[in-house]
Formats: C-alpha cells, sequence, structure tokens
C-alpha cells in the first residue's frame, strides 16, 4: 500500500483533461486552519472551476437547521429523560454556551458539530471553506458544488437519531474530551497529516462513518470526473475525505485519474501556529 504525503493539495489529471487540483479543508476560524490559505491562492487562480463541497451560495444556517428536523416532530427529550436533558443542557451551557434548547428539534450531529467549531480560536471573521469561497468568487470562477445541498440532507436523513444522541451525551459526560479531539484534529491539519485525520476521525464517528464519509466518498469521485470534463477545477473538500482505503485519493486513482502531491508552504513558518 503506497503511503499518503503529508499534504493537503493534490494534482489531479485525466490522460484527457487539463489539469485540476484536490485540496483539504476546515470549517474553522482558526488560524491554524490558514496556515496554507495563501500558498494555495496561484492554484485557485489556475483553474476555471472552483468546487466546494457543497455549493455554499444554497443555504443559511437557518435553513439548514430547519430542513434538518428530526423526523416525526420529535425532540431531544423524546430520546432520553427530562432529568437527563436537563442535566445535559446545563452541562453544554457552562462549557460550550450553546443551549440545546435552540436545537431541541434538530438533528444532534449540527450541534456536535457546533461544538466542536467553538471550541477552536475565532481568528478569522468566516471559516477557511467560506474564505476561500469567496476568495474564488472574487477571482470571478464558475462556482459549483461537489455535492448539492439537496444531496448533503438526503445523507443526514440516512443516519439513524440514536448514534448521534449518544455521541452528544458522551461529550456531556466529558466535555474535555471533545477540546483535547478538536485541538488534535487542528494539529494534524496544521501538520497535513491527513491520514492522521482519518484515522482519528474515523474512530469517533463509529456506525456514522460509512454514511458521512464512505458513501459520500465514491459519490463525490464521481461528481468530480463529470466536472473535470468541464474543464480546469480546484476542488475544496473537507480534509477528512481524503484519505484511507475509502478516501478521495485512492478512489480517484482506482478510477484512473492521476493523483500527484504538491508540496505547500505555511503562510507564516514563524508563527507557532
Amino acid at each position: 500500500m503506497t503511503r499518503t504525503r503529508k499534504t493537503l493539495l493534490w494534482e489531479i489529471q485525466n490522460h484527457d483533461s487539463s489539469r485540476s487540483f484536490l485540496f483539504g479543508t476546515m470549517h474553522v476560524r482558526d488560524a491554524a486552519a490558514f496556515s496554507y490559505f495563501e500558498a494555495v491562492k496561484p492554484f485557485i487562480h489556475e483553474a476555471e472551476i472552483y468546487a466546494a463541497e457543497m455549493d455554499l451560495n444554497q443555504a443559511t444556517l437557518e435553513g439548514q437547521l430547519e430542513d434538518a428536523l428530526i423526523p416525526g416532530g420529535r425532540t431531544l427529550i423524546d430520546f432520553m429523560s427530562v432529568k437527563k436533558y436537563s442535566k445535559l443542557r446545563k452541562i453544554l451551557l457552562k462549557s460550550f454556551e450553546i443551549d440545546l434548547n435552540q436545537f431541541l428539534h434538530v438533528h444532534p450531529l449540527f450541534t456536535t458539530n457546533m461544538i466542536a467549531e467553538s471550541i477552536l480560536s475565532k481568528d478569522h471573521q468566516e471559516a477557511l471553506d467560506y474564505a476561500m469561497w469567496h476568495f474564488a468568487e472574487e477571482a470571478m470562477k464558475r462556482m459549483k458544488g461537489v455535492e448539492s445541498y439537496a444531496d448533503q440532507l438526503k445523507t443526514l436523513k440516512k443516519l439513524s437519531v440514536e448514534p448521534q444522541i449518544k455521541q452528544l451525551i458522551a461529550i456531556g459526560r466529558n466535555p474535555s474530551k471533545i477540546r483535547k479531539t478538536t485541538a488534535k484534529m487542528a494539529a494534524f491539519y496544521r501538520n497535513m497529516d491527513i491520514q492522521g485525520m482519518y484515522k482519528f476521525s474515523k474512530k469517533g464517528m463509529g456506525s456514522m462513518r460509512k454514511t458521512l464519509i464512505y458513501n459520500r466518498n465514491h459519490f463525490m469521485v464521481k461528481s468530480i470526473r463529470n466536472l473535470m470534463k468541464e474543464g480546469s477545477c480546484f476542488f475544496a473538500i473537507g480534509a477528512g475525505h481524503l484519505a484511507g482505503q475509502q478516501g478521495l485519493i485512492r478512489l480517484l486513482r482506482i478510477n484512473h485519474i492521476q493523483v500527484r502531491p504538491i508540496a505547500l508552504q505555511k503562510s507564516n513558518p514563524d508563527n507557532p501556529l
């Protein structure tokens, strides 16, 4: 098995296409996530099409929460006792300043993701994936999504609520654990260790990883191949999708697309972040 190189940027190319690029992003505002933003800007300029994991103009946070309601009109309290819910709400409010009452009807995965985002520093006004999207818009690129908003909602609705509830309850039992986990993922990203990110996140997802990662990766490869037929592309997809036996890098190679690592330098090598 070929060892995955430590980089976030990959050149991808068919025998009959111009070269495109695949870059691993993070949805956080922490400075560590922006370490390589300056280094990838020339590659965004080179491409004709900018394709994020999803078209980021398709939905606001409010819209996503509204569309991601727990099926059957159920709420978080339907999956635990009122006493347990009250205790969990109190812990999350104290530890992360997130009020469960605001997300009572919403899939717990959204709340878990918001908790993780709240842990890291907010050094930038917007998350890296949004900053890159807006940079590409200003560069007058053709804007696309590898998945549609509808595709992502369809994935969410395939997930059982129970494992999401267990994950949320586990955070309430040990808030410091998700702080350490999130910090470790940021460190993997800073070090461009996508293999480390894959292995670490794989454990945390449990039974949800097949739906959230593996199945989506197979779909995204098909979408990437189709988009490459339209012209040179810069694909910006969550870094957790890149590595592994069912990661995008290996799946692209299986689909006869050449994948080559591109070395990156940090924007500020002296910055300890």
